[in-house]
């Protein structure tokens, strides 16, 4: 018992330390707790010292004076907490909060130093004229360690001259701060620029002077170097300017060589519309819309072109090359220009252009192609006449690839080898050779170019010209046919015209002898037979006069459309019942000026040949319509014309022609006919009658897929006459007097025995000299003169020219096989002139001369003449 006494004291004793420990540290909750504790181990002792005697009285005993001591120890120790607790609980937590706050105040003094370590700018603190603290940003700002700094004053670290100026201002401020911009001497490098500024205040209890610095040498090198660009640019032609971005758009700086431009500067500074004002009203708009779209797409910088409008009244041309401001956020605060004035170069750069423009207009006007080839890249630069000459885009000609492609193959290797010749050799590059078009056909060009070489002789570029001669190789090959032609014409119809005069003597023989002959004497077949073959080389004579343009004409205004209603009735007689006619004719149709009989031969020798094409049956097409023919279609068709036509095609569904047979068809004498079937003068024939009427022919043909003959008629401004047949009256003779004057004996001598047969008096001359000396013996009692054109020493016309002046009621017929502008133009016949076409028979010749004598005696007896 007596242990359990002394151990529950102990514990009494332990749980009265706990408490008075807690409360110290924590407050009075878990204090409180132990002290209860402690008053449970009291009772635990009272109830173990006392708890038996309670039970049974006789087992009571006198406190023991250990048990004494206990009890008192352990009330005393309560009683101590209870009456001592509160105020010492109070005490506890007052100690406890000083420990608290001194460690905040060291935390926070630490956390201050870190954060004054890390700041940008410097901050030193002085203490009588000493420096207690710096950080690190000042000691980078002086170059020197943090320990040498603490043993210096802030002025000792200043240059002289900005350590006298701090000493005036701290000297003359009043104010509890300053503001100076001063320089830094460093230990080692340049002085250094810094923002000062000055604070009072307490540091560690005492009144101390707080320092801080902000570095500004940047910011002076970029302020200097502003200053010296400004002063550069001041006397020089480059303007600065620097304007704020919307809504203010106003000016903010402007260097001081604007007044070049006749603008005063603080004008400009003073107008908030400034910048919208100094450009061309014609391109404000267009200089803010294009500066927006630069600006919506992110572009930091861009360049503008643009009128500037001077005060003055001048117009200059500057270039614009802006630039974006911004600041440290990413935000826009305003756009730097430098303006330039271009008005020069703008002025060159138009003539320029103009000079360019006349040149391309100059080079496309002659037609050639011109290229640019670039030696080392092989890329050729075309110009747009390549379109017009081949068909083909600059793009589509492509490189020199595929120029090498499209040279023809039979002159492709002669061309490159001269091309490499000119480009490594120096040999001038000029040549002929056929070049494919986009439609597969062959241009014929001339190529001219170029080679361009770096001062060490190396090929670059060469520059040259491809010339289209295929319209010049296609005259060239038609004049040579034209001349072909009119050396087979002039022989022709020399031949023609001797030829007409045998006729002539051999038709009036054949008259003679028919006339004398009995109807049923065998010997009048043998005439009929000679008469025959007469007409044959008659008709003969006449294709080929037609051909060399010789032909006697008679021609009168004609609707074409009226005419071939009349005359295809007789084309199909020739036309077997295989070959449909279909004519087609065009609506008001323009009036031509022709030879019914000879448009009868161009119509028949074309539907015969379109006949003999159509050997197994066919469509024969004939159509008329009013053509124009202009500037556009002759550059394409050298051998059109331009005027107004009709144009008479005749068209069938033959076997056709190829190249080589259409390029020979219209020459005399070629034919594709077997022997016997044709003599080759039929499209030459046409030919010439086409000619002679100022008109155009044109053949297009392709093998399997029939020919077309195209006729063009020029259109006159009269009205047509009606057409028609003429009626043939009874042969009737006379007794006027008739010079006939021929050079050719026997034709003199028939004529002038068939007209006396006819009653009329007959007088012969061999030539104009003695046909003027009969008329002269007869006092020019002479009714009508039958004269030959062509005769020696004085031909029909100057004989005319002379008795007509002399005795003016003389008539004239001139007789002839051809006439070369002896008796009318352009074998057209003049008004008053009366002919007679070689060879003719007695009675043609009767009825012309009884028409022309009638003439006459109308003439006498009409009234008024």
């Amino acid at each position: 018992m007596f242990f359990l006494a002394w151990f529950s004291v102990l514990g009494q004793l332990v749980a009265t330390g706990l408490a008075l420990f807690f409360l110290r540290r924590t407050g009075k909750g878990l204090g409180w707790t132990f002290w209860a504790i402690s008053l449970g181990f009291i009772a635990l002792h009272n109830l173990l010292v006392f708890g038996p005697g309670l039970v049974d009285p006789s087992a009571r005993k006198p406190p023991t004076w250990d048990v004494l001591i206990a009890s008192g120890l352990a009330l005393f120790s309560l009683l101590a907490v209870g009456l001592v607790g509160r105020g010492l609980g109070r005490w506890v937590k007052q100690w406890t909060r000083f420990e608290e706050g001194e460690r905040e105040a060291n935390e926070e003094r630490v956390r201050l130093a870190e954060l004054l370590s890390r700041l940008p700018v410097g901050v030193a603190v002085e203490l009588e004229d000493k420096l207690a603290y710096v950080n690190t940003s000042f000691c980078q700002l002086v170059g020197a360690e943090d320990w040498v700094c603490r043993q210096h004053s802030l002025q000792d670290f200043l240059v002289p001259e900005d350590r006298q100026t701090l000493q005036q201002l701290e000297a003359t401020s009043s104010s509890e701060t300053l503001r100076v911009e001063v320089r830094f001497q460093r230990a080692h490098g340049s002085p250094r620029w810094v923002a000062l500024r000055r604070h009072r205040g307490l540091w560690q209890g005492r009144l101390a002077i707080f320092w801080v610095c902000a570095d500004m040498s940047e910011q002076k090198e970029r302020e200097a170097q502003e200053t010296a660009t400004e002063a550069l640019f001041a006397q020089g032609p480059v303007v600065l300017i620097r304007w704020r971005p919307a809504p203010a758009r106003n000016v903010i700086l402007v260097s001081e060589n604007i007044a070049q431009w006749g603008f005063d500067r603080r004008q400009l500074l003073a107008d908030p519309d400034s910048f919208y004002k100094w450009a061309h009203p014609e391109d404000r708009e267009r200089v803010q819309r294009e500066a927006q779209g630069f600006f919506a797409s992110g572009a930091e910088s861009w360049s503008q072109s643009y009128r500037l409008l001077c005060p003055d009244g001048r117009v200059r041309w500057i270039f614009d090359r802006t630039v974006v401001v911004r600041n440290a956020h990413g935000e826009v605060v305003a756009f730097d220009g430098y303006l330039l004035d271009v008005t020069e170069a703008w002025q060159a750069q138009v003539a320029l252009e103009r000079e360019r423009a006349r040149s391309a207009a100059a080079l496309e006007a002659t037609g050639e192609v011109v290229y640019d080839w670039n030696i080392q890249t092989g890329e050729i630069n075309w110009n747009r006449n390549v379109e017009r000459a081949f068909g083909l885009t600059p793009e589509e000609m492509g490189g020199i690839d595929r120029w090498e492609e499209r040279i023809h193959p039979e002159d492709r290797q002669r061309v490159l080898k001269l091309l490499h010749q000119a480009v490594y050799e120096g040999v001038p590059f000029e040549t002929e050779y056929r070049f494919r078009r986009a439609n597969g056909s062959y241009a014929h060009v001339l190529d001219r170019g170029k080679v361009e070489r770096t001062p060490e002789g190396v090929p670059v570029r060469m520059v040259g010209a491809m010339a289209d001669l295929s319209a010049q190789k296609q005259l060239e090959e038609q004049l040579r046919l034209a001349q072909r032609l009119e050396a087979l014409g002039q022989l022709a119809g020399g031949i023609a015209h001797d030829f007409n005069n045998i006729l002539t003597a051999i038709f009036a023989s054949v008259d003679f002898l028919q006339g004398k002959l009995p109807a049923d004497s065998s010997a009048a077949g043998d005439v009929r037979v000679i008469r025959e073959a007469a007409q044959r080389a008659a008709a003969l004579t006449r294709q080929l006069l037609a051909f060399a343009r010789r032909q006697v004409m008679e021609p009168q205004d004609l609707d074409l459309n009226a005419y071939l209603s009349h005359s295809l009735e007789m084309v199909r007689r020739v036309l077997p019942e295989n070959i449909a006619l279909d004519f087609i004719p065009g609506q008001r149709l323009g009036t031509v000026y022709a030879d019914p009989g000879q448009l009868d031969q161009v119509i028949l020798n074309l539907v015969v040949n379109a006949r003999d094409a159509m050997p197994a049956g066919g469509i024969l097409t004939v159509e008329t319509e009013n053509v124009l023919i202009n500037g556009d279609y002759v550059r394409e068709h050298p051998w059109a014309k331009e005027g107004r036509y009709v144009l008479l095609s005749i068209s069938d569904t033959g076997v056709g022609m190829d190249r080589a047979t259409l390029d020979r068809a219209l020459e005399p004498f070629f034919t594709t006919k077997e022997p016997g079937k044709g003599t080759g003068l039929g499209l030459s024939t046409v030919y010439g009658i086409v000619k002679q009427h100022g008109g155009l022919l044109h053949l297009y043909s392709e093998p399997g897929k029939g020919t077309t003959v195209k006729v063009y008629l020029p259109i006159v401004q009269r009205r047509a006459v009606d057409v028609g047949g003429k009626l043939a009256g009874p042969l009737v003779g006379g007794t006027e007097t008739i010079l006939v004057v021929e050079d050719e004996e026997a034709v003199r001598r028939v004529l002038a025995e068939a007209l006396a047969g006819f009653g009329y008096r007959v007088l012969t001359a061999a030539n104009g000299v003695e046909a003027l000396a009969v008329a002269e013996r007869h006092g020019f009692a002479v009714d009508l003169v039958l004269t030959d054109v062509v005769m020696p020493h004085m031909g029909g016309w100057e004989l005319y020219e002379k008795i007509a002046a002399r005795a003016p009621g003389v008539r004239f017929l001139f007789s002839t096989g051809y006439s070369e502008n002896a008796v009318h133009q352009n074998f057209q016949k003049k008004p008053g002139i009366h002919l007679i076409t070689k060879p003719y028979g007695l009675e043609a010749l009767a009825r012309k001369v009884r028409e022309v004598l009638d003439l006459r005696r109308d003439a006498e007896t009409s009234p008024g003449l």
